[in-house]
């Protein structure tokens, strides 16, 4: 079910992309998406603890998809608020 949730996310976000806030919002939800998808592939394929063999932990890809969203929402909200002051 990973690839027809992430087809409709990435469809919606290409639709409204033409609105700043739905860009970002929904470019979030893609990540969020992303990110539960491969933590849940992580599990499923018992690579908890490396990355194919790397030093790197299993989840790793999705920590990175996390905080990318979440650093997304930041910087929106930044900028929001540095504009709105001027």
């Amino acid at each position: 079910m990973i690839v027809p949730t992430l087809f409709i996310a990435i469809f919606i976000t290409y639709v409204h992309r033409a609105n700043t806030s739905d860009l970002v919002h929904n470019s979030s939800v893609v990540l969020w998406i992303l990110a539960n998808s491969s933590w849940m592939l992580c599990e499923f394929l018992g690579m908890e603890h490396s990355l194919f063999g790397t030093a790197l932990p299993g989840k790793f890809p999705a920590i990175v998809f996390f905080v990318s969203g979440i650093l997304l929402l930041i910087v929106y909200y930044t900028y929001l608020i540095l504009k709105s002051k001027t």
